[in-house]
């Protein structure tokens, strides 16, 4: 049986000399999101090409709009491989998205990309942009 401990502490007690306490503390962080915003509204963004992370472990996705109402969260893996011209097509007139990535554990995201279309087909030469958040 396993009891939770209110208060608990570590005491220790020598009736000659003092000697020091080690202990070693371990603990997982709460999950925690980065944001960032992706600004398509350049005249020359026809699109988005592809989406691209670097991470690890449990990472999931909500995106936004207009900043303030977020979608439920996707997995990482599947976010990346979404319709991307049903994610462009949700733009507003300011043209910006919203991207909130949650980290669970000792996940780690390194990067993110996303390509934009700029030219008239995908094999457009020179015409792609590419930006990192």
């Amino acid at each position: 049986m396993i009891k939770e401990l209110s208060f608990p502490s570590v005491l220790s007690w020598s009736d000659s000399r003092a000697f020091p306490l080690n202990a070693i503390i371990t603990g997982t962080p709460p999950k925690q999101y980065i944001e960032c915003m992706a600004d398509l509204s350049d005249g020359t963004v026809l699109g988005i090409k592809a989406l691209n992370a670097e991470y690890t472990g449990d990472i999931t996705v909500q995106y936004s709009y207009d900043g303030e109402n977020f979608t439920e969260e996707t997995v990482m893996a599947d976010f990346l491989t979404m319709d991307l011209d049903e994610l462009y097509a949700g733009l507003l007139d300011t043209k910006t998205i919203t991207f909130r990535f949650w980290i669970a554990g000792d996940a780690t995201l390194t990067s993110f990309v996303m390509n934009y279309r700029n030219g008239d087909d995908d094999n457009a030469q020179g015409n792609n942009k590419n930006r990192t958040y």
